[in-house]
């Protein structure tokens, strides 16, 4: 094979850690998974893989008209590269993988299925079994000989948690593999109508699950593997075209990891198993950010204390009767005796705040120990920085209040951070804040070795915050001179029944992302 190129040779120089690939993929050799399905299940369910390789073709068949009620819709065509077929041949034979790794720049490469991933949303409990016990054997005996540098990893069904036991068992326990993919989603048909192949609802395996998923979590915490998830987003939503892929395609992976992060944030599972780290692949980094800024503002919203300023029974009637008749329209002032009408639609007073107490499990909600209960933050992780480096952090200063003064712009927040504080891990450092010469609230100078950062800082570096947060205290906020990293760390609000969680963001290369967050402090009561 061929050297390294001159770009790879001067990237490589600059670094000084290995290159590791992710979610590299490899395309799975059929006819040896077909013989292992025959092996594993008998012939029947291997004439159903058959039907599954000619798919492309018996969808075609289908008339347009009919697709909706059948549930077909257009999936991927001319998919894999077929004009450079050395590239076809390295994504098929893990020999001729292994031998490039150099080439590409890449150490080490966790290898996960394309085939295989169509296993996890497969309804058939047989063909689905039995392909993911297949899929295994293959990933494992076939990269046997490259584990050094190729790590496969392992296919796990997730339509109940017995089955997906089982195969952590096997694909971990007895075949070795070191990592998991799983679907966080799972296409389950509606009660009563089973039969009909386009009757089904997704259903995440944490918050409001058709089965409790904490005996897998606590599996994976005994076999020592992540769980990471990579389920397709395509054929249900708005991602169900009857003729276009590029339509179903664009943002399905997001989406299906957007699903099935806020399903284990809801949940609880984050927090009863601190030990995990939750890996979402191949959907970049926007869908994260978003997740992570409406749970805040839910939260801030919609916890046990906040909730009360939308309690119908708050509404002071005898003022709002005589707002009305003096503001009123006439054919308002008409009508005034039908006010309860107007009330009531999105503010039904019979509405019980706390009725998910009741309803559901117990399990599908947050941990509401007190803060010093709560030693470990709830942290998802998105294919970013080490698990330890977070404990380098210096640890946050008390908060300090800053007099408003002077001009003071909605959007300026007061940030600051103790001097000197450090963050090891990325050499750091921010200097003592000094006001803004217009006396706005004071900004942070963050330096690398001393040296300034460039004056054009990010409006994050500049205490941007939304208009509902009242920022105070300390916060490190931290970025590369290049832009490739940033990270904020905000400490605490104002109210004193709330405390605004860590928040931690980073962007670095190709669709790599680590999005973390701590629930210093949970209200007897969050909705």
């Amino acid at each position: 094979m061929r050297d390294p190129s001159a770009g790879v040779a001067r990237v490589r120089a600059q670094l000084a850690h290995p290159v590791i690939d992710t979610d590299g993929h490899v395309i799975e050799y059929l006819p040896w998974v077909r013989d292992l399905v025959t092996d594993i299940a008998g012939a029947d369910v291997a004439v159903k893989l058959d039907q599954m390789v000619h798919g492309s073709a018996t969808m075609r068949q289908v008339p347009l008209e009919l697709r909706r009620q059948a549930g077909v819709t257009r999936t991927a065509w001319w998919g894999l590269p077929a004009r450079n077929t050395v590239d076809r041949a390295t994504a098929m034979l893990p020999q001729l993988l292994h031998e490039r790794l150099p080439e590409m720049g890449i150490d080490v490469a966790l290898l996960y299925p394309t085939y295989g991933l169509t296993v996890t949303a497969l309804p058939d409990d047989e063909l689905r079994q039995a392909l993911a016990r297949a899929f295994n054997i293959y990933m494992a005996e076939a990269h046997a000989p490259f584990t050094d540098r190729l790590l496969p990893v392992a296919t796990i069904p997730m339509f109940t948690p017995e089955e997906a036991i089982t195969e952590l068992d096997h694909a971990v326990g007895e075949l070795g593999l070191k990592a998991v993919m799983m679907a966080g989603v799972i296409p389950r048909p509606i009660p009563g109508a089973e039969s009909g192949r386009s009757a089904r609802f997704m259903n995440g395996v944490g918050h409001d699950s058709e089965f409790d998923y904490d005996p897998v979590w606590r599996r994976c915490r005994e076999l020592g593997v992540c769980p990471t998830f990579h389920a397709s987003g395509q054929g249900w939503g708005s991602r169900a075209s009857r003729t276009n892929y590029i339509h179903n395609h664009i943002g399905n992976f997001a989406a299906a990891g957007e699903a099935a992060a806020r399903s284990l944030l809801l949940g609880g599972a984050p927090m009863r198993f601190p030990e995990l780290r939750w890996a979402f692949l191949e959907g970049g980094v926007a869908w994260g950010a978003n997740l992570l800024g409406d749970a805040i503002g839910h939260f801030e919203k919609r916890n046990g204390t906040t909730i009360a300023h939308y309690d119908p029974a708050e509404l002071d009637r005898t003022m709002l009767n005589e707002l009305f008749r003096r503001h009123g329209s006439r054919a308002v002032i008409d009508r005034l005796d039908r006010l309860d009408y107007a009330l009531e639609m999105l503010s039904d007073p019979g509405e019980d705040p706390l009725d998910h107490r009741r309803v559901g499990r117990e399990r599908d909600h947050l941990d509401r120990r007190p803060h010093r209960d709560v030693p470990r933050p709830l942290l998802f992780r998105m294919r970013g920085r080490r698990p330890d480096e977070r404990s380098r952090l210096p640890p946050a200063a008390p908060p300090r209040r800053y007099p408003v003064t002077g001009h003071v712009r909605e959007r300026h927040r007061p940030l600051g951070c103790p001097r000197r504080a450090r963050d090891p891990a990325r050499g750091l450092r921010a200097r003592r804040p000094r006001p803004h010469r217009y006396r706005r609230l004071p900004r942070i100078r963050v330096c690398r070795s001393c040296t300034p950062v460039h004056r054009r800082q990010s409006r994050l570096l500049r205490g941007h915050g939304g208009r509902s947060a009242r920022w105070s205290g300390h916060a490190l906020t931290a970025a590369s001179t290049n832009g490739a990293t940033i990270r904020a760390t905000a400490s605490a609000i104002t109210n004193p029944s709330l405390w605004l969680p860590s928040i931690t963001v980073q962007s670095s290369g190709k669709a790599s992302a680590i999005l973390a967050f701590r629930l210093a402090k949970i209200s007897p009561s969050a909705q």
